[in-house]
């Protein structure tokens, strides 16, 4: 709040802030209508605010018969029902849209032309997921140098076999989930840190285009710094299994317990999620 007041006082421009609403928190699924207090709070400061609510594959199916209906029910369906249906799957959705709007004619027809994974994956397709609509709403942000907000919806744990579960914070899929993640991300086994490994695009023509980008092509971004010791081992509690967000944290609790300039230097910043990322030192 006192950011966005100060911003107001000197004449904010040129910025661009990215609010992420899934409407989910640690624990629960969010109060209904947070969006208009973002959008009101935004505003009456002189922001911009642009929500991105719907992707393509949304907007698609509203242009058909019946779409509007369809329209108005995902505008008007409560956060823990809709995140519950996420986590369910297609069969949920169709019986849900079914009983709903079902009428025997163009909105059955809609929702029946589509199996069940066409289904949720229509559902799913939120305007904070979609490329598209993410960056035909930066292009038409870049015509003005008003500070505006994009309240972009998208659902916790997307593309996952957790996603809209409500206690899916900090979850951890299990080995067979993750095989199926890869199998569904085109990554060969043992590829998995190949930098372009999944993407369907030729290698050079994607190195190419990121070495014509502005930022590729800006002056030199590393800069000298003097040389601190670094301990040559540093040993902490382990387990036999265990995640490496946990190792992670292990290892800064106990560089945080020294008064040397190698600690000094580390900085960790985790706003509010310091249980589940293990960064509470």
């Amino acid at each position: 709040f006192e950011a966005l007041l100060e911003g107001w006082k000197h004449g904010l421009r040129n910025t661009w802030w990215v609010v992420d609403y899934n409407r989910q928190s640690l624990d629960a699924v969010v109060r209904e209508g947070l969006w208009q207090r973002f959008e009101s709070l935004f505003r009456n400061f002189g922001w911009e605010v642009v929500i991105l609510k719907h992707g393509t594959l949304q907007q698609a199916a509203f242009e058909e018969e019946g779409g509007e209906k369809l329209r108005t029910w995902i505008d008007a369906c409560p956060n823990q029902l809709y995140s519950a249906l996420t986590f369910q799957g297609g069969a949920a959705w169709r019986r849900r849209l079914l009983d709903d709007l079902g009428d025997q004619g163009p909105v059955t027809r809609l929702i029946e032309k589509r199996s069940d994974e066409e289904l949720a994956a229509l559902m799913a397709n939120l305007g904070g997921h979609d490329l598209a609509t993410i960056v035909d709403a930066f292009e038409e942000a870049r015509g003005h140098n008003r500070p505006t907000c994009f309240i972009a919806y998208t659902i916790k744990g997307f593309g996952l076999p957790l996603a809209g579960h409500k206690d899916n914070h900090a979850g951890l899929m299990t080995p067979s989930q993750v095989e199926a993640l890869r199998q569904v991300m085109g990554v060969r086994e043992g590829c998995e840190w190949d930098r372009f490994e999944g993407l369907a695009y030729d290698e050079a023509e994607i190195r190419s285009y990121l070495a014509s980008t502005p930022f590729a092509k800006a002056a030199a971004r590393r800069h000298p710094a003097p040389a601190i010791p670094v301990p040559a081992r540093i040993d902490v509690a382990s387990q036999a299994a265990m995640s490496t967000q946990q190792g992670f944290g292990l290892l800064m609790h106990d560089i945080a317990k020294s008064d040397s300039d190698f600690a000094k230097r580390i900085v960790t910043t985790s706003p509010d999620v310091t249980v589940s990322t293990n960064l509470g030192a």
